[in-house]
This record gives C-alpha cells, sequence and structure tokens, in this order.
C-alpha cells in the first residue's frame, strides 16, 4: 500500500499461488503483472509467505492466501486490514493517498493508470496534485537520452 498505492480490498485478495511468486528474495513478484519489489521489502514479503497462517486451523501451507483470515480457505477482511495498519500507526486512505501523489510526481499518467487500474482522467489528477502538469517532459527526456 505504502508503495504502489493498492487499495486495502485489493491487498486482502492476493493470492499467494497466483499473485506472489518469490524465484529469489531479489525477483519477488506482486500480483498480475510483474513487479520487482525493492529491498527490504522483497525478503519482509518471502517472510510473511513462510510463516503465513491464519486465525483458523488451518496449515501455513494448505492456504493460499498473503492476509489469511479468521475462517478457513478465506483471507482477511478489508476492515480487519484496516483496524491492523491503525494500530501500527498507518491510515490506508493517508498512506494510499501519499502514494499516489508520490507515483503521481514521478510517472506519467497513462502509467500509473495503467499500473493502478485507474482512469486515465484520476490518474492525471494525481499527476497535477503532485505537480507534474507537463505530461510530455518524461518523453522529451526518453527522446534526448537517445540521441
Amino acid at each position: 500500500m505504502l508503495l504502489y498505492s493498492q487499495q486495502t480490498s485489493r491487498l486482502v485478495g492476493l493470492s499467494v499461488l497466483t499473485s506472489v511468486s518469490t524465484k529469489t528474495a531479489r525477483d519477488t513478484e506482486l500480483g498480475a503483472v510483474p513487479l520487482n519489489l525493492p529491498t527490504p521489502v522483497d525478503r519482509l514479503l518471502v517472510e510473511l509467505i513462510e510463516r503465513c497462517r491464519g486465525y483458523a486451523a488451518v496449515a501455513a501451507g494448505d492456504n493460499p492466501w498473503l492476509f489469511p483470515g479468521g475462517r478457513s480457505g478465506r483471507h482477511m477482511s478489508e476492515s480487519h486490514m484496516g483496524r491492523r495498519l491503525r494500530q501500527v500507526g498507518i491510515s490506508s486512505l493517508i498512506a494510499r493517498n501519499t502514494a499516489l501523489i508520490e507515483l503521481g510526481g514521478e510517472l506519467p499518467a497513462a502509467v500509473i493508470a495503467k499500473l493502478l487500474d485507474l482512469s486515465i482522467k484520476r490518474a492525471v489528477a494525481w499527476n497535477i496534485e503532485a505537480g507534474n502538469t507537463n505530461p510530455r517532459y518524461v518523453a522529451a527526456v526518453a527522446r534526448r537520452d537517445h540521441r
């Protein structure tokens, strides 16, 4: 959530089997689009998967969810994840908005829209919020570097 501005509803639905591959700690991928997680987040994810267990009497290896819930075979609820994040001082709304502003300052709207499954209009709004108001800047820099 803090790195890639994902909603808690998407995070709780991540399956270890289909959403996460851990070829090595350095090549940990998250989600449908391969994403190399930075160190130390990659190591923390591998550790979470290895120690993953819910509140139900299900062995860690039998639970497919990255964030297992209290019911056997179910993932953690969005509200429960929100409570756990608040307990450690993270407001999910503030964290997500901060990550979106950060991404909006670094990436063009088209890239943000594709990566985060947002509308282009919403991605442009985050670009503007971050002060990234020159949509042609990234393309101009890319062309300049190739010459």
